[in-house]
């Protein structure tokens, strides 16, 4: 690959990403959140089962969830303005050194994750009144940069999370997923797998 066809490569990629988290298109971004998710957890399924309602709550249904997603990021980023300010660079790079990006990665220890899910459910009491909550399952799409691995170094539950009031609390980050709490209402397949710390490659290598 010439420098010239990498560097129009870096562009149709950032051009796609501005386009797919444009303000507007958050139907199809919940979507692929659930879809990671599932596929994270080892659950198969048809594309077509995961369907998104015109009308919200909730986000997404997949047979018996009732999906309320919502996404955690770093402070201060604004994703659709980060992209744009990527493609702008891209479109004026002339040397693909002008698009390297110093990546440091680092790990997430599982109990700053739930901290942020808690930190998350409070946030989000204000906005869902209990009757709500109780008929929603909560996915949170973890969206911190440089993250690598989520490291287990506490069990994966929180009694705070317990008493959200939701449904169930689940969460992605990258190929990492993960039931926090399923109450007795919830789907049978999510109370099947609380409490589990999940990757993707563990069902891509049993498969």
């Amino acid at each position: 690959m010439t420098d010239d066809e990498y560097i129009k490569s870096q562009i149709e990629a950032l051009e796609e990403s501005v386009a797919y988290f444009r303000p507007g298109n958050q139907a199809e971004l919940d979507g692929w959140v659930v879809g990671s998710f599932l596929e994270n957890c080892g659950i198969e399924h048809q594309p077509t089962e995961i369907v998104v309602p015109e009308v919200d709550p909730p986000d997404a249904i997949f047979r018996s969830a009732k999906f309320e997603v919502k996404e955690i990021l770093d402070a201060g980023r604004k994703r659709h303005a980060e992209y744009k300010e990527a493609l702008a660079k891209a479109r004026q790079a002339t040397d693909p050194s002008e698009l390297m990006e110093m990546y440091t990665p680092t790990d997430l220890k599982l109990s700053d994750l739930i901290a942020k899910l808690e930190g998350k459910c409070q946030e989000l009491e204000r906005r869902y009144a209990p009757d709500a909550r109780a008929v929603l399952d909560l996915l949170v799409y973890v969206n911190l940069r440089h993250i690598e691995r989520i490291i287990a170094d506490v069990p994966l539950a929180s009694h705070r999370l317990e008493r959200s009031g939701w449904r169930s609390v689940a969460f992605v980050k990258g190929h990492h997923s993960g039931v926090v709490y399923a109450e007795g209402g919830a789907p049978d397949w999510l109370r099947l797998i609380q409490g589990k710390l999940l990757h993707r490659w563990m069902h891509e290598n049993a498969s």
